[in-house]
């Protein structure tokens, strides 16, 4: 907790608190505590007067060091301690090892939240306006709005001026978690602003799908929504609106719901990740209900590094061995340019789909042999069904287990008709994404993506797949599902 070249100390009681949280204690004051001083008569006593002599001795022995405040304290435990320093001073230490302050707030800091409920009050927050630019006002003031409940309209302007000084000192995200908006009033704030980037909307129980139809109009280019306990978006509801309207959702980053990050839930794919390992009855998916191409390209830039091990015991194992690996890639947001692996944000809990056979979304597939040699071709690529199941005639061939060993005699058999897929390399893929009107990708990480496609090849024989041998794939990965876990 603090500097080893120059310790500090402080005691801390349980029942020591001011304004709701411990606060350090010198250690004649934590003396004191237990013992409180002695009046003068009791003092005429000499048990009284030695046993304070002694207690006084044993404290001078921490005379003149330095004491830890009330923010190392913070620092250490921030769960106990957020959101109270706000009303708080640090306390430094004197020469003599006291405080040389209370944690009392200063008298300027006590006038702000009266003064805030009182311009609530009489509907007219012109002043409090004024006094924005102040240091620690903008928190105070904005603590005091979150308990206003119903939000009065008159205060909106204020709202939303604290709002863009605290976007001014932050990356663009705006916290409005907990704040009884109502739907208008959320869409009036932000519509305000420019530049909002995230957009945290959590345990607000009047937000609705429709909330967010508008607040994804008006921020075309916010790239992460929150909507933790908002209880009048349901999973249903979410996934209808991700269903009908999923181009609104081609910008976003990350959109945290509890839909999205149960291991029961289920949700469209958008985008799904399916790998099958043939001579390891092997298949692994993970399906994503939204995505950007910069985070997908991410993913498969992480997990196929692995694919390109030259030993395939470490391909085996680093790779393909159950479905934790694509998970731990396609669960994160794209990395920032030198951003490290262990700092990425995870925002979705991908689960099994092989919906997008059926035509639901897009699928990038890779099938692979790790240690026999191939005999139709080990492929890869970026796959979409044309039309949705049921509106063409293919059906893919239906095998049990014990037509496994003579899958490769049944492979013409499932090209006979050709499936209604199309495939595609990479470039193609990302310039669909463009003209569907999802953002670009960097080209660096394009190139990086490429080589390793490159590498795959070279390594484990992996070529672009063509449309006739998705309906093989479709086969090989119906059958693998049939008896893997994963």
């Amino acid at each position: 907790m603090t500097d080893p070249e120059h310790p500090a100390y402080c005691f801390v009681s349980l029942s020591e608190m001011e304004f709701g949280v411990r606060i350090p204690l010198s250690a004649k004051q934590y003396l004191r505590s237990y013992y409180p001083v002695p009046t003068s008569e009791e003092m005429k006593k000499e048990e009284t007067r030695l046993n304070q002599e002694y207690l006084l001795s044993v404290t001078a022995t921490l005379h003149g060091e330095k004491m830890v405040t009330i923010k190392m304290l913070a620092d250490t435990w921030p769960d106990e301690y957020k959101g109270k320093l706000e009303t708080t001073m640090d306390r430094s230490a004197s020469p003599e090892g006291k405080p040389m302050s209370s944690a009392i707030p200063c008298l300027a800091d006590l006038t702000v939240a009266p003064a805030v409920g009182h311009a609530l009050a009489i509907g007219n927050t012109v002043q409090i306006e004024e006094i924005l630019w102040m240091p620690n006002n903008t928190k105070l003031v904005k603590a005091t709005l979150w308990n206003a409940s119903p939000f009065p309209d008159s205060s909106m302007l204020l709202l939303g001026k604290v709002i863009f000084q605290e976007m001014k000192c932050g990356n663009g995200t705006v916290d409005l978690s907990g704040f009884t908006l109502s739907p208008a009033q959320v869409l009036q704030v932000v519509s305000s602003l420019d530049g909002v980037k995230a957009l945290n909307l959590s345990y607000n129980s009047e937000i609705t799908t429709d909330t967010i139809h508008g607040l994804l109009i008006s921020l075309p280019h916010l790239k992460g929504l929150i909507l933790l306990g908002c209880e009048a978006i349901t999973d249903d509801d979410l996934k209808e609106i991700l269903s009908l309207d999923a181009k609104l959702f081609y910008n976003l980053e990350a959109l945290i719901h509890l839909c999205l990050l149960s291991d029961k839930a289920f949700y469209p794919n958008a985008f799904v990740y399916i790998g099958v390992v043939e001579d390891r009855n092997m298949v692994t998916s993970c399906s994503l209900a939204y995505f950007s191409p910069s985070s997908i390209v991410q993913a498969l830039t992480d997990f196929l590094r692995a694919s390109t091990a030259e030993d395939p015991r470490d391909f085996y194992s680093q790779s393909l061995s159950t479905s934790l690996a694509p998970q731990s890639a396609f669960c994160a947001a794209a990395r920032e340019p030198g951003q490290k692996w262990g700092e990425r944000s995870v925002v979705a809990f991908p689960q099994s789909s092989h919906g997008v056979f059926k035509g639901e979304g897009w699928a990038f597939v890779l099938s692979l042999l790790m240690y026999q040699k191939p005999e139709v071709g080990n492929i890869w690529g970026f796959v979409r069904r044309v039309m949705k199941e049921g509106k063409d005639e293919w059906k893919p061939l239906c095998l049990d287990h014990n037509d496994l060993q003579f899958f490769i005699d049944l492979v013409p058999n499932a090209r006979r008709l050709p499936p209604p897929f199309e495939v595609l390399n990479l470039r193609s893929f990302l310039a669909r994404m463009v003209g569907e009107g999802r953002p670009t990708v960097a080209e660096e990480v394009i190139v990086e993506l490429e080589g390793i496609l490159k590498k795959l090849e070279e390594i484990r024989g992996a070529r672009l797949a063509k449309a006739e041998d998705i309906g093989v794939f479709i086969s090989k990965a119906d059958l693998q599902l049939k008896q893997a876990y994963y």
